[in-house]
């Protein structure tokens, strides 16, 4: 069964993501508005060179939770005081070498993009550039008490910090733009949210976690442990990144921040859709590390994983079945015509990523079971292929080279590399297989219906928009509980909203 704690925390997941979808909604017209086109597209150009800094965690968020919640299955209390405090130091050297790479970056790198800014452009890009750095070099070491939280598995302080985060920041950001409207703003605000959030995780730890991080001797043989667990897994996420970041890198340097604009929204929406799948499967990484030291841990991880992969299939056919209806309308409403081409691009990518989302809980398994090197191999592989194949269509295609690559490169890796190394280990793909082939004709009736509903009633406004929306979701939610459900999916729908 789902503990209390876990099923709060797919909850608040889910609030939460409506919650910045709503952020989102609201304070990107904004943004775009206030900021003007070029100046939204030179931010998120600047952030996409940041990104890369922000995945130099090296993984060892991942890492902490994993061995804190195995330490902490075993009782071993000495053992995970001890992990914690070569944790702290590695975060540490971490935080000095962002900075490092962070001024080579700017000093070194940032001038390729000269040639596409403007003399003003280039050094609002440097300010933007040396806020964000600062920025992650602090929030990056304090990773380690999140970790900690998520280890405890207290999903309900963790997301309820996240929701409080998510009403708040937006706000004070939509504030602040109409008393200066700059780019610079967006950086302040974000720098001092993240700062209150960092001493928020310290402050919970401290006082009702009671960790206590002890170096009882220097464990050489556990800290190339934890560098090695952590390399690859940083390594996958290093790589995974550069499908969302390096778009926007070559569009900015080969066509200009207004091709950037256009396609950040499209790379927004899509890293929305993985956001889905991956607050489901995040609950359930603390239990996978504990099952893996279990002698029945395979037959455990596949049940889990069939479990996840279900209600994944469910969850992401309601947003992609819904995109395809209603994405370019919300476009229109949203940021205005301009960004209708934003639709196809993020299109393209939610089909290449269907699959490798629904069965994204094999990721979790294979960090739990220590057999993540490969995933990293792959996506090491196949990011190179999307950036080398992304310049060539970019030159010959424009825009639409970087979306056609990049899900080319997750069909090839996330998709067809990735399942054949799941199969080796022994997941449960026939059975995963067999469950999206079931899903396949509720997706079908599901759009019918909705082609149906759109030739019927046009969305001529946005209230009748909204309806029809929720009305999809309603009627989604029926087909399945008829049509797909199992009697533990049905009883786990009743519990959300309180029958038993």
């Amino acid at each position: 069964m789902i503990s209390n704690q876990r099923k709060a925390g797919v909850i608040l997941s889910y609030i939460s993501m409506a919650l910045d979808a709503v952020a989102s909604f609201i304070c990107l017209p904004f943004l775009v508005r206030l900021l003007g086109k070029g100046e939204f597209g030179l931010y998120q150009l600047v952030g996409a060179i940041i990104a890369y800094l922000l995945i130099m965690d090296f993984g060892l968020s991942n890492t902490t939770t994993r061995y804190y919640a195995r330490y902490q299955e075993q009782g071993k209390q000495k053992e995970k005081e001890n992990m914690l405090a070569l944790s702290a130091i590695f975060y540490g050297c971490v935080g000095l070498l962002i900075l490092a790479i962070g001024f080579s970056l700017l000093y070194f790198f940032l001038p390729v993009y000269q040639s596409t800014l403007s003399a003003q452009d280039f050094l609002t890009a440097k300010k933007l550039f040396t806020i964000m750095l600062l920025n992650v070099a602090i929030v990056i070491p304090a990773n380690i008490f999140a970790s900690v939280i998520n280890a405890n598995q207290k999903f309900i302080f963790a997301k309820t910090l996240v929701i409080l985060t998510l009403l708040l920041r937006p706000t004070t950001i939509v504030l602040m733009l109409h008393i200066w409207p700059k780019a610079l703003t967006i950086v302040y605000i974000h720098t001092i949210f993240n700062f209150l959030v960092v001493m928020a995780n310290i402050i919970y730890c401290c006082k009702f976690l009671d960790i206590k991080m002890k170096l009882h001797h220097f464990d050489l043989k556990l800290l190339k442990e934890l560098i090695l667990f952590s390399f690859f897994v940083f390594l996958a996420i290093a790589m995974e990144q550069s499908y969302w970041r390096s778009g926007q890198l070559i569009l900015g340097a080969l066509i200009g921040t207004g091709a950037v604009a256009i396609y950040a929204v499209a790379m927004k929406l899509d890293i929305f859709f993985t956001r889905f799948a991956d607050n489901i499967s995040a609950i359930f990484l603390p239990q996978l590390s504990q099952i893996s030291a279990h002698k029945s841990f395979k037959e455990q991880t596949n049940e889990v994983f069939l479990k996840v992969s279900r209600l994944q299939l469910m969850v992401m056919s309601i947003f992609l079945g819904g995109f395809i209806l209603y994405g370019k309308t919300f476009l229109k409403f949203w940021l205005g015509s301009p960004f209708e081409e934003s639709y196809y691009y993020a299109l393209t990518i939610m089909f290449a990523l269907f699959i490798p989302l629904t069965q994204n809980i094999g990721i979790w398994v294979l960090q739990a079971q220590n057999k993540h090197y490969f995933r990293a191999y792959v996506y090491t592989a196949s990011a190179i292929f999307n950036i080398i194949l992304g310049v060539f269509l970019v030159k010959h295609i424009g825009v639409k080279g970087c979306a056609v690559a990049t899900a080319i490169s997750i069909i090839l890796g996330q998709g067809l590399a990735m399942n054949l190394y799941y199969k080796k280990i022994g997941l449960a793909l026939k059975k995963y297989f067999i469950n999206v082939l079931k899903i396949v004709p509720v997706f079908i009736a599901m759009l019918m219906l909705g082609f149906m509903g759109e030739k019927l009633i046009l969305s001529s406004n946005l209230p009748i928009f909204l309806i029809k929306i929720f009305s999809f979701i309603l009627l989604f939610l029926t087909l399945f509980y008829f049509m797909f459900m199992n009697a533990w999916e049905k009883n786990l729908l009743k519990s959300l909203y309180g029958k038993k």
